[in-house]
C-alpha cells in the first residue's frame, strides 16, 4: 500500500516545478489569427505532451518569459474544437480582432495643437531639446521617466497634507513645480522621439495611459498647494471634472480619429500649476486666504476664484469637444481641408455612459462620508477608475474596436455603495448588519482598483508588443529596417509645420 503512495508523491513533486517549460517552437499568437490552420491542429497534441514532460528551463529575459508563457497558454488551451481554438488566440487583454487590426493596419496619428503657449514658445523649445536625444532611446522610456518624476514629487506633497488642508514645507512645493516642468518636457519629447525612431499604437497607449494617472496626481498636488480641502465639495468637483475633460478628449479621438487641442489647453494648465506652486512656496499657503472684494459686500477667497476659473475653462473644453462629437462640428483639421473618416459604425454616446454612472456612485460615496474617512484613498480610488476607462478608450481607438460598457473597476464603487446600504448603525459605537466596516471597504476598493489598473496597463502593453513585434523600452528594429515601426502617417499640426502641412493638404 505504501508503494503507490510514494509513487504519487514523487509524481506530484515532478509536476510541481514544471511551470514554464521551453516548447520546441515559438508559437506566435499572430499566426493563429486564421484559426483553422491544419498544421497547428496536428501539432496541438504534441505541444501539450511536450509542455507536460519538459523540465524547468528559466527564460533568459523578461521578454522571453512573456512570450514563452503566452505561447504555452495558447498550446494548452487549443484543442480540436475550432471555436475554442479561435477564442484562445487573443492577447492577454485584447481580443483576436483587435490583435489582428494592430498587425495588419498602418498606424496614423492625427492631431492639431493650437494652444497659445505651444505656438509662441514651447514647440520651438521642445524641438530644440529633441535634437539632443539619441536615436537608441525608446519613446516609452522618456514617458516612463517623466511619469515617475511626477509620481515621486506629488507623493511627497500628498504625504505632508493628505486632506489638502494642512501646511506643507516650501521645499515640497518647489519640488512639485520642478516635477511638473520636467514632466511637461518629457511628455512633449516622447512624441517628437516617435517621429525619429518608432511611432506606433504602443507609444500612443503608453503615453496617454501614463497621462491619465498623472492628471490625478497633478490636480491633487495643486489642490494641496492652495489648501483646497477647506472646501472639499468644490475641490472634488474641480478634480473630477478635470478627469472627465481628459476623458472627453479621448472620446473625441475615438469618434473622429483625431486629437483636438484648444487655444487654452494642457500646456497652459501645466504652467498654471507650476506658477501656483512657485507663488505658494514664496509667499506661503496663507496667500490663498486673501479675499477679493466685489463691491462693498461680496468677497471671494483667492483659492475659490482660482477653482471657479478652472471650472469655467474645463466646462468650455468639454462643451467644445462634445459639440464636435454629437453635433458634427468641424475640427481644425477638417476646416483646413483634411478628409479624415469618422467612426460611423460606433455609437458616439456609448463611451459616456460609464463615466456618468461612476459619477453617481462617487457622489453617493462622498455624501455618505467615505471622503472624510481617508481623503487620499478616496481620491486615488475614484481617480484610478477614470484612468482605467481612459486607457480602454485609447486602446479601443487604436484597434478600431467598440468600447465595452462594463469595466472591472466599477465593481469596487458598486460594492462600496452596497456595503454602506447594509451598514446600519444603532449609535456611534455599535453596528448591526455589518458586512465590512467602511474604512476596510474603502481600503479593499483602493487595492482592487490599483491592481486592476496595473494589470490592464501591463497586459495591453504586452499585447501590442506581441502584435507589432516591438519592445517597450528599446528599439527592436531601428529606422531603415524592413520591420521598423517608424510610421509617419496622418496629419499633425504643431504650430511649426503649419505652412508645409497646408501645402500638402492642398495636394491631398
Amino acid at each position: 500500500m505504501e508503494l503507490p503512495k510514494k509513487h504519487s508523491q514523487s509524481s506530484m513533486k515532478s509536476k510541481t516545478f514544471d511551470f514554464f517549460p521551453r516548447i520546441p517552437r515559438r508559437i506566435d499568437n499572430i499566426d493563429h489569427f486564421d484559426g483553422e490552420n491544419d498544421h497547428q491542429q496536428r501539432n496541438t497534441r504534441s505541444n501539450q505532451q511536450h509542455v507536460r514532460k519538459t523540465s524547468l528551463n528559466l527564460p533568459k529575459s523578461f521578454a522571453e518569459f512573456r512570450d514563452t508563457v503566452r505561447a504555452e497558454n495558447i498550446a494548452l488551451k487549443s484543442d480540436h474544437d475550432h471555436k475554442t481554438s479561435k477564442r484562445s488566440v487573443g492577447g492577454w487583454a485584447l481580443k483576436p480582432d483587435q490583435m489582428k487590426f494592430l498587425k495588419d493596419h498602418t498606424y496614423e496619428y492625427n492631431a492639431s495643437a493650437g494652444s497659445v503657449l505651444e505656438i509662441w514658445i514651447m514647440q520651438r523649445f521642445w524641438t530644440y531639446l529633441a535634437t539632443f536625444i539619441p536615436k537608441y532611446v525608446a519613446p516609452c522610456t522618456i514617458t516612463a521617466i517623466g511619469f515617475f518624476i511626477n509620481l515621486i514629487t506629488c507623493t511627497l506633497i500628498i504625504a505632508y497634507s493628505p486632506d489638502a488642508r494642512s501646511e506643507v514645507p516650501a521645499w515640497t512645493l518647489l519640488l512639485c513645480a520642478l516635477g511638473v516642468w520636467l514632466y511637461q518636457i518629457a511628455d512633449a519629447l516622447d512624441g517628437k522621439q516617435c517621429y525619429k525612431v518608432q511611432n506606433s499604437q504602443l507609444e500612443e497607449f503608453y503615453d496617454h495611459g501614463c497621462d491619465s494617472v498623472s492628471t490625478i496626481l497633478l490636480m491633487y498636488a495643486t489642490g494641496i498647494a492652495i489648501q483646497a480641502g477647506k472646501w472639499p465639495t468644490l475641490f472634488l468637483l474641480v478634480l473630477f471634472i478635470s478627469l472627465f475633460a481628459f476623458y472627453t478628449t479621448h472620446w473625441l479621438s475615438y469618434v473622429t480619429n483625431q486629437m483636438v487641442f484648444g487655444k487654452i489647453d494642457v500646456t497652459e494648465a501645466q504652467w498654471t500649476m507650476i506658477l501656483t506652486h512657485l507663488v505658494t512656496a514664496i509667499y506661503g499657503q496663507s496667500i490663498w486666504n486673501y479675499r477679493i472684494y466685489v463691491g462693498t459686500i461680496v468677497s471671494i477667497e483667492l483659492r475659490t476664484l482660482l477653482s471657479i476659473l478652472t471650472l469655467i475653462t474645463l466646462f468650455n473644453s468639454i462643451l467644445y469637444q462634445t459639440s464636435i462629437i454629437l453635433l458634427g462640428r468641424q475640427t481644425p483639421l477638417e476646416k483646413a481641408g483634411v478628409k479624415i473618416e469618422r467612426n460611423r459604425n460606433f455609437k458616439p454616446l456609448k463611451p459616456v455612459f460609464a463615466p456618468l454612472f461612476l459619477s453617481v456612485l462617487i457622489y453617493y460615496c462622498y455624501t455618505n462620508g467615505y471622503y472624510h474617512m481617508n481623503p487620499t484613498m478616496f481620491i486615488l480610488f475614484c481617480g484610478l477608475i477614470f484612468a482605467k476607462m481612459t486607457m480602454k478608450l485609447v486602446i479601443a481607438h487604436c484597434t478600431n474596436h467598440e468600447i465595452e460598457l462594463f469595466d472591472l473597476t466599477l465593481v469596487a464603487p458598486i460594492l462600496l455603495a452596497l456595503n454602506h446600504f447594509f451598514f446600519v448603525s444603532n449609535n456611534s459605537n455599535h453596528y448591526r448588519f455589518v458586512l465590512v466596516s467602511p474604512d476596510q471597504a474603502l481600503l479593499c476598493a483602493f487595492i482592487w482598483n490599483t491592481i486592476e489598473l496595473i494589470r490592464y496597463f501591463t497586459f495591453v502593453s504586452w499585447d501590442i508588443c506581441i502584435a507589432l513585434d516591438v519592445n517597450i523600452f528599446s528599439i527592436k528594429y531601428p529606422p531603415g529596417h524592413p520591420k521598423s515601426r517608424l510610421q509617419t502617417g496622418g496629419f499633425y499640426v504643431n504650430g511649426l509645420n503649419n505652412d508645409e502641412l497646408l501645402k500638402n493638404i492642398k495636394k491631398f
